[in-house]
């Protein structure tokens, strides 16, 4: 989906830096990060880039998971396969 390999993002912060680019939301970015830092559930969509530098927008879905020690789980599904204008 984003043109990285499992070995590249392997050991990524969550917030997937690496994937942002100049017309990706601050603001979402910034909601993210509370929302991790505050252990809280959110659903975001941020447009981010594929190794290539072409866009897409992705829906984050963040949730708490409470298995033997809480830990949060982040998942995220591709809205669009065309670059965004």
């Amino acid at each position: 989906m984003s043109g990285y390999s499992r070995a590249e993002v392997m050991q990524r912060p969550a917030l997937c830096t690496f994937l942002h680019g100049p017309l990706t939301s601050s603001v979402a970015i910034t909601q993210m990060q509370l929302c991790l830092s505050a252990e809280e559930e959110r659903h975001l969509e941020v447009l981010l880039y594929k190794k290539d530098g072409m866009n897409y927008m992705s829906s984050f879905i963040i949730m708490l998971l409470m298995i033997m020690l809480p830990k949060f789980v982040r998942s995220f599904v591709t809205l669009t396969t065309e670059p965004v204008a």
